[in-house]
């Protein structure tokens, strides 16, 4: 998924690995299309869905299964 809204206004861009940066990574962009911030995650971990207060996250796991955590977002 290469877009996610967060519920602040604030968008997900999922960058693709590169050579130089294999994990998975995100930047963040405000309304007005300005970078706030960037998520550096696993290789292993992608970010599926958004919630109120919350961000889901699907990571495989050392026995080869896909699941998804909750983690609390600001």
């Amino acid at each position: 998924m290469p877009l996610v809204a967060l519920p602040n206004g604030h968008l997900l861009i999922a960058r693709p690995p590169s050579a130089d940066h294999p994990e998975t990574r995100y930047d963040v962009v405000d309304r007005r299309g300005q970078l706030v911030t960037q998520l550096t995650m696993p290789s292993t971990e992608r970010i599926v869905g958004s919630g109120r207060n919350s961000i889901y996250v699907a990571a495989i796991g050392d026995d080869g299964l896909e699941r998804v955590r909750r983690h609390p977002w600001p």
